[in-house]
């Protein structure tokens, strides 16, 4: 089992997208920049499924079309954990291209990787009660 430090499904303000990969593994996929002192330079990475919470951690601010490979390679990632990174490249490559040239484009915001809004009255802030 991997010793990668991802941060728990609980401790960040987001609302996670949730799936379940074909062997019983469920996935929290998060809008957050992968932790650079363990995966410099990367656009994305998915956590083994044996981890005690398997995630996705997909860095924001890319363009709609990296984006969208991106999440679709660490998808794949997800599905398919024994293939070679090679493969998952060409597939993820393939696929995103494929629905780009289809004409499939990020036209609303998403209602997943969203942040959670404070449902404390006014009352209840600053130490209100």
């Amino acid at each position: 089992m991997r010793k990668d430090k991802y941060v728990s499904p609980l401790k960040l303000n987001q609302v996670p997208f949730v799936f379940t990969n074909t062997k019983g593994y469920t996935y929290y996929s998060y809008m957050k920049k992968p932790d650079k002192r363990s995966f410099k330079g990367c656009d994305g990475i998915c956590s083994d499924p044996e981890e005690p919470i398997p995630m996705i951690y997909i860095r924001p601010g890319m363009s709609d079309r990296r984006e969208m490979n991106t999440q679709i390679h660490e998808v794949a990632h997800a599905f398919f954990w024994d293939k070679s990174e090679t493969d998952i490249r060409r597939y993820a490559d393939t696929v995103s291209r494929y629905l780009y040239e289809m004409g499939w484009r990020k036209t609303a915001e998403p209602t997943t990787h969203v942040r959670f809004r404070n449902k404390l009255t006014s009352k209840y802030k600053k130490g209100k009660k």
